[in-house]
C-alpha cells in the first residue's frame, strides 16, 4: 500500500507531561485551602445563593395568562404580591 513510516510524529515533551499529570490527576492531587475554598464555593455558596434570590423574587411577577373576558386588575385581585 502507501509506504513510508508512520511513527514520525515529533512529541513535545511538556505536552507529554501534561497528559501524563491529566491521567494520573487523583495521584497528585492535594486539600489545601484553595480546592477547599472552591468546593465549598461551588457546592454550598452558589446554590444557596441561587435559592435565596429566587426565594426573594418569587410572587413579584403575576405570569398567569388572561383569560378572555378577564383584565388584568382581576388577576391582581386574585393573587396579590408579597410585601417585604
Amino acid at each position: 500500500m502507501a509506504g513510508g513510516d508512520h511513527n514520525t510524529v515529533i512529541k513535545d515533551p511538556a505536552v507529554e507531561r501534561w497528559y501524563n499529570m491529566r491521567m494520573s490527576t487523583r495521584e497528585h492531587f492535594r486539600l489545601n485551602g484553595r480546592n477547599i475554598r472552591i468546593g465549598l464555593i461551588s457546592v454550598i455558596f452558589l446554590p444557596v445563593g441561587c435559592y435565596l434570590l429566587a426565594a426573594a423574587n418569587d410572587d413579584k411577577w403575576v405570569f398567569t395568562a388572561r383569560t378572555r373576558g378577564s383584565t388584568s386588575l382581576e388577576d391582581y385581585k386574585k393573587k396579590p404580591a408579597k410585601k417585604d
